[in-house]
């Protein structure tokens, strides 16, 4: 972790879950510790992350898709399930029932809001979906800036150090246990994969500002002409 204990702010997602050939790049640059890297990833290990990324990456599209249709449009899970689910590539068994079927009636956002909550989300198999080119930047999870950065443990989008922090210190620590839990679940695999292939292509400096290391030096700096500045006043 960093030097304030939190995990890197990388200023985007990483590639690598969807570029195989950037993935074998990585693995190749590891040497004899690739081979551990590919017997877990053998063994499944990286099966849970990669899925909770493709739940997200679906369920910012269905986002999108609903911030098109007017509020005021009412519609039944049927319909909605049919203009919002399958564009997407989300699977449409079950839902209708588990919203109360073809009788209740919502609008886009509030089917949207009791499908995240209902424990139907999942991902059609061998779907061909794939994200539109018009898709709106993600919202920090904070401040809904938009923004690209993202967590480098568990991929939520922060659009700084500071709103991330206030994630990671909130009361109950619901991030931090988020990150501990993604961290464990895949042995940190893909945190590795993630720092190795950000070390690839970030400067020296990205990888500094994303481990937070500059905003500290600019404090040290800080209190460091604060110091100077007190010592020249008691001089006079």
């Amino acid at each position: 972790s960093a030097h304030d204990g939190m995990p890197p702010l990388w200023p985007r997602g990483p590639r690598w879950p969807e570029d195989n050939e950037l993935l074998n790049s990585i693995v190749a640059n590891l040497g004899e510790g690739g081979a551990g890297i590919v017997s877990m990833m053998r063994m499944g290990m990286l099966n849970n992350v990669l899925d909770q990324r493709q739940l997200d990456a679906r369920y910012r599209h269905m986002s999108h898709l609903v911030s098109q249709i007017d509020a005021g449009e009412v519609a039944s899970s049927r319909e909605w399930s049919r203009r919002l689910l399958e564009p997407v590539g989300f699977g449409t068994r079950g839902v209708v029932d588990a919203l109360g079927g073809d009788a209740t009636t919502s609008n886009a956002k509030t089917f949207q809001v009791t499908y995240a909550r209902s424990g139907c989300m999942v991902c059609v198999p061998d779907s061909d979906w794939s994200p539109p080119a018009d898709l709106p930047p993600t919202l920090c999870d904070i401040c809904q800036s938009p923004t690209t950065h993202e967590c480098g443990l568990c991929g939520e989008a922060y659009c700084s150090r500071e709103c991330m922090r206030s994630a990671w210190h909130s009361k109950g620590g619901s991030h931090r246990t988020i990150c501990e839990q993604i961290f464990e679940t895949s042995s940190g695999l893909a945190a590795t994969l993630t720092r190795m292939e950000m070390a690839q292509v970030l400067t020296q400096e990205e990888m500094t500002i994303a481990w937070g290391a500059a905003k500290r030096a600019q404090s040290e700096i800080a209190r460091e002409k604060a110091a100077a500045l007190e010592r020249s006043r008691e001089r006079a």
